[in-house]
């Protein structure tokens, strides 16, 4: 005697394989602060929050201290350990300004300084003034050194 599949669960068995083929990497959730004028606290954090930003803009490019940094936590990392010298004077130094009707420019620059070995780098991105959401195509590299 053959056994008969019920039609119903023919379709759910053809649709599990499309189920697995969705994307399931992680969506882009705009990051709000809640805080207006921003504190240095709100800007840190709302870049923190942004880790996993690519970095599309031209003055990205090879800019972090390793050639693969792709996104602002890749970028932002390689600095942050580089901070890691107790005999060094190390520090940062956060720039907010208004930018437009609707957009707050913030900076956030990670500075270092040891004998001959000085630097600054750091990040610039925008924040929409109207509700607190960070501008993710905003992201640009700052500093030198």
């Amino acid at each position: 005697m053959k056994q008969m599949i019920p039609r119903s669960l023919f379709v759910i068995i053809l649709a599990l394989p499309i189920g697995c083929l969705h994307d399931h990497s992680p969506r882009e959730i705009p990051y709000r602060l809640s805080h207006f004028p921003p504190r240095d606290v709100d800007v840190m954090e709302a870049l923190l929050a942004n880790a996993q930003v690519e970095l599309t803009d031209s003055s990205c490019r090879g800019a972090g201290t390793e050639l693969s940094d792709k996104t602002v936590g890749e970028y932002i990392s390689g600095f942050l350990i580089g901070l890691n010298d107790a005999e060094a004077k190390n520090y940062f130094v956060f720039d907010k300004s208004i930018s437009g009707r609707d957009l707050w420019k913030v900076q956030v620059m990670m500075q270092h300084a040891k004998d001959e070995d000085v630097w600054a780098w750091g990040i610039e991105f925008k924040i929409h003034q109207s509700d607190g959401r960070v501008n993710t195509r905003s992201f640009r590299c700052r500093g030198g050194g």
